[in-house]
């Protein structure tokens, strides 16, 4: 637990550090390439760089998505303030593993001291949202917005989640995504230098 909250505080600090400077991280990466490998990291930063905002904008989908049918849900079963638990459950959306967890505690206690009857059926309802968001939503959303293989995206949140818990969670699609940029440049490098055999770039 303590690992993930120093690995966290860590990655605050360099996201804000990349935030602030981008134009001198952008250039302190191309100029650890090679002189003819320069143009090719430039396009990998770039590409991975748009593909973390795109992932940005999908989770943001992602979180209203919840929110909605959550809120939606709690309004049909006749909870008390609906909007107010849908805002949260959107929230937690956005916090990996432990976030949706939280977020269901608050409706399901209220409903407890209303209607214990209810109770269970609220919890029926968080469980299935869940699973729904895990098995399809997460999987086609990001695999549509970054053009990703479904497969893929569970193939990294599966082996990130065991190396690093919800911390690899929340960073393994942007992370599936940025080697798919790795990969994709990478490739079309090694086919133009096929094409000019002299190393010139098309």
């Amino acid at each position: 637990m303590l690992s993930s909250l120093v690995l966290l505080f860590l990655t605050a600090v360099v996201t804000l550090y990349i935030a602030s400077a981008p134009r001198q991280l952008v250039r302190g990466l191309v100029m650890l390439a090679a002189p003819d490998r320069r143009r090719l990291m430039l396009r990998i930063v770039f590409g991975v760089v748009r593909q973390i905002e795109t992932w940005a904008r999908a989770t943001f989908w992602l979180m209203a998505l919840i929110g909605v049918v959550c809120g939606l849900g709690l309004w049909a079963m006749g909870v008390r303030s609906p909007l107010l638990f849908g805002i949260l459950a959107g929230i937690g959306e956005g916090i990996p593993t432990v976030g949706p967890i939280f977020s269901a505690i608050p409706p399901i206690l209220v409903t407890m001291v209303d209607d214990p009857s209810k109770a269970f059926w609220v919890c029926v309802l968080y469980l299935v949202v869940q699973q729904v968001e895990q098995q399809v939503f997460v999987p086609r959303i990001m695999s549509s917005a970054l053009k990703l293989h479904p497969a893929s995206v569970l193939f990294f949140v599966a082996i990130m989640g065991a190396l690093m818990g919800p911390i690899g969670l929340l960073f393994a699609t942007p992370l599936c995504a940025s080697v798919k940029v790795v990969y994709d440049e990478t490739r079309r490098d090694a086919a133009r230098r096929l094409a000019a055999p002299t190393g010139g770039e098309a």
